[in-house]
């Protein structure tokens, strides 16, 4: 079991963090306002998307945050990845990333941009997108976690278990990228979003392979941990 002074510390250094996060969000929230009121487009589509933009990064910086601080919390205390203490850590995990994204959504949708009734059905699916960001963070850092409990507990004989990464699905991105920068008149914020879409996967895979290889005695195990992780972005090693 994670020791409780282990769970203190990491809850008092997230909530203490969260509280500056959302003195963040609440300024860029304002300031894009500010802005899009200036120019006559205080309630439009392009003002709640660059609203959801922001709320969605601010979600995605606190959940690996949250996830960092996790495993920072259970190497100081000398906390071995058992099955047990995995189990616990993963509720941990996605009861405080689940927390931060219900208080971000109150952050963003409670804004003036969104109260127009002319904007209901882009409300609603802004909303819907929204909504989906946390499961798919919660998924993708536990996997993470996964894996570090994987390698910290193998052995030479012992296989990595199975996790499915999709390096098509980021050749995808830069397609798409490079499609939208190539048009003479392509959409700066779609533009940006699959930008950061691609910037996260990658600082992702890069944050794994970082924690996860410097619990690995085995190089043979470590050089089938950096095999999985590669496939991810299209690299397959023999």
């Amino acid at each position: 079991m994670i020791p409780y002074e282990a769970k203190n510390q990491f809850q008092d250094i997230i909530t203490n963090e969260m509280v500056e996060m959302r003195r963040k969000l609440a300024r860029a929230l304002q300031a894009t306002e500010r802005s899009m009121f200036s120019r006559g487009l205080g309630q439009s589509g392009n003002a709640m998307l660059a609203l959801a933009e922001h709320a969605t990064n601010s979600l995605k910086a606190r959940a690996h945050y949250i996830f960092d601080q996790l495993q920072r919390c259970l190497s100081s205390h000398h906390v071995a990845l058992s099955p047990e203490v995995l189990t616990e850590a993963l509720t941990l995990l996605r009861t405080a990333i689940e927390d931060q994204a219900q208080l971000v959504e109150g952050q963003l949708f409670e804004s003036p941009s969104f109260c127009s009734v002319d904007y209901g059905l882009a409300k609603q699916r802004l909303q819907s997108q929204y909504r989906d960001e946390g499961p798919r963070l919660i998924a993708r850092l536990s996997t993470e976690l996964k894996l570090a409990a994987a390698a910290a507990n193998g052995s030479p004989n012992q296989s990595v278990p199975s996790f499915t990464f999709h390096g098509p699905e980021s050749r995808e991105f830069i397609g798409k990228a490079k499609a939208e920068a190539e048009k003479p008149e392509g959409n700066t914020l779609k533009l940006r979003s699959v930008l950061r879409t691609i910037t996260d996967k990658l600082r992702s895979v890069l944050r794994t392979i970082t924690e996860t290889t410097k619990f690995v005695e085995s190089l043979e195990l470590a050089y089938r941990v950096l095999k999985s992780l590669l496939s991810y972005l299209g690299i397959h090693l023999p």
